[in-house]
Order: structure tokens, then sequence, then C-alpha cells
């Protein structure tokens, strides 16, 4: 795979996309799938994303989206998939190639009012784009960064039956549709590239019925410091080059 420029935040937070080939040999895009985000730097070939993404994926379709050293976009593909047998996260096997990766992963156990940062790529951002039109050269949707303060830590599992899981932080900012795979980062001083959590989705209280109006928006990411409870021969594969 051709190099990448490591200096791009974009080429640590990916985007995952399906791609299909044209008739040219090249690749075209075809659908937005998540985020995901680098685990190691250099040769490294990890990337980790929610697992409800996951689950989405097909090995030889599906890949994640970095720019290249000429500014074009480049395709890594998937080449593994192993979930988390509990929680909602699952590390993905790229192409061997040079990625980039500034994260470090969280362990320490985190609470209520810890503010955050977020970087991803959410869906309705195609849409503005207009990259839905049609088949392009692997474009991909923009990057976009939010904030906010995790609002409580919940050990349950959701009302949303298509996030598994029962250890997550509450967010006071939803991502949107598509960020699901994104780093939460911590804001700790020294600690800014410290993921502290995987964002798997949102949740949208409605009052006055399915017409009404937003009353409470939130959103929710899987706890890293959580991962090793009922697993914990999980994460140090993470830790392995």
């Amino acid at each position: 795979m051709p190099a990448q420029d490591s200096d791009r935040i974009d080429n640590s937070v990916v985007a995952l996309a399906r791609l299909v080939p044209r008739r040219d040999g090249t690749l075209a895009y075809k659908a937005h799938a998540g985020s995901a985000f680098m685990l190691q730097a250099g040769d490294g070939c990890l990337a980790m994303t929610a697992g409800h993404v996951a689950d989405t994926l097909v090995i030889g379709e599906h890949a994640a989206l970095l720019t290249g050293v000429d500014g074009q976009w480049r395709a890594a593909a998937i080449v593994g998939i192993q979930k988390h047998p509990t929680q909602d996260v699952a590390v993905l096997r790229l192409a061997p190639g040079n990625y980039a990766s500034p994260f470090t992963f969280g362990r320490a156990q985190e609470h209520a009012s810890l503010g955050y940062t977020l970087w991803g790529y959410p869906e309705a951002v195609l849409y503005d784009s207009g990259a839905m039109d049609g088949f392009r050269r692997l474009p991909r949707p923009e990057m976009v960064f939010s904030q906010g303060h995790i609002r409580r830590r919940i050990s349950r599992p959701l009302e949303r039956n298509d996030i598994r899981g029962n250890r997550f932080f509450e967010l006071s900012t939803p991502a949107g549709g598509g960020c699901s795979g994104a780093p939460v980062l911590s804001v700790r001083p020294g600690r800014h590239w410290e993921v502290i959590g995987v964002y798997v989705g949102e949740w949208y209280s409605i009052r006055g019925g399915s017409d009404g109006i937003v009353d409470m928006a939130v959103g929710y990411a899987v706890r890293t410091a959580d991962l090793d409870l009922d697993t914990p021969d999980w994460t140090p594969l993470l830790d392995s080059p």
C-alpha cells in the first residue's frame, strides 16, 4: 500500500467503507460503514471499531480509507476481524502498511464530569457533501470534531438492542450515526491522546410522541478500562506489534 501522510489525524481516525471494483481495476466507493481508529504506529496493522459496525463488514469488500502523501485517498483492506465476546467493540486487522497512531489505550477508571473529545465520520456529512450521488473514486465523509463530558457510568445493557454489552459511559454530546467506532479521548493534561472509550451510538428522548421535540440527546461509549473484566486475555493483543 502507498505511504500515508502520518501527520494527518484522518490517518489515525479513519472512515470504514464498502468498495466495489471498476472495470478499469480501480475501486469505487459504495457505502459508509462507520468509524475506526488505529491502535499501533509503524507497520502495525490493528484498528478498533464498534462491534455492531464489525458485524456489517465483509472481508474482501470493506476497507479503511486513509490519505496518501500525494493527498489522494488510499484503501487499507480489512483482512481480519476479532469481536469482543461481551462488549460492543472489535479489533480489525488491516493489510500491512505504514500506519500512524498517536493514541494510548486507557486502562484507568474514569467517572462523571470528565471532559472528552471525539473525532469521527457522521453519515450525515455524506449527504451534505453530495458523496452519495453515485459512485466516486475513494471518497469518504469529512471528519468532524465534537466534545463534551461524561454524564454518568452505566453498568447494564442499554435499551438499544443493537448495542451489546453492559459497561458504558453516557456522553453529553451525540456524535451522530456513522461515528460508531470513533475514539473517545481524555482531556486530562498530558493525556489528550488517551482513548477512554469507543463511541457506539446515541439516544434521543422525544417529548410529545414521534412528532414532538427532542427533550434530551445523549451518546454512549464502551469503557475501554473494563474490556478485560470478563475476558482477561483480550486487550493484551492490542499491545502486540
